[in-house]
């Protein structure tokens, strides 16, 4: 923290996210008592140094080498991500489908994939919830969540 104002001036925060709210780019952090917070990003120097910043508060142009850099630490974060989602298979679907069709037979639309049967039953729950309290009370009544477990990955919507 930066600014001389902020009672947290001084201290430095781990940063996780950007995320823009009412048009003010926001830094997400890890606050000191272990919870989230967000801090206006220009109260920060996440930019770099005051002495990196222009006149008007932009931030000065990244240098080749130091865009060759990011470029090296992105794209490993890539490849790690791609390989944790290619070593987890995700059998269990949570599928729509009409009262009296068996869902791996007939469905209407599968919502989501899990690697867990718990997980899955969660997402079920969550998802008949938002149908119960958005939906026409005649129109909830035509469907059923279920719980399937399509290990051959035989279940995909046609879009």
């Amino acid at each position: 923290m930066t600014a001389p104002t902020h009672p947290l001036c001084g201290d430095r925060l781990s940063a996780l996210s950007f995320k823009r709210w009412r048009g003010e780019l926001l830094l997400v952090v890890v606050l000191p008592d272990a919870s989230r917070g967000t801090i206006r990003a220009d109260a920060t120097d996440v930019f770099g140094e005051a002495s990196d910043v222009v006149a008007d508060g932009s931030p000065t142009t990244v240098t080749v080498e130091g865009l060759r850099q990011l470029r090296v630490v992105v794209d490993a974060a890539n490849e790690r991500s791609r390989r944790r989602r290619r070593g987890r298979p995700k059998p269990w679907k949570v599928v729509r489908h009409a009262k009296a069709d068996d869902p791996m037979v007939r469905f209407e639309w599968v919502y989501t994939s899990h690697t867990t049967e718990l997980a899955a039953r969660r997402a079920a729950s969550r998802l008949r919830s938002q149908a119960m309290s958005g939906w026409d009370p005649r129109e909830y009544d035509r469907w059923r969540w279920s719980v399937v477990n399509d290990p051959d990955g035989v279940l995909v919507n046609d879009c």
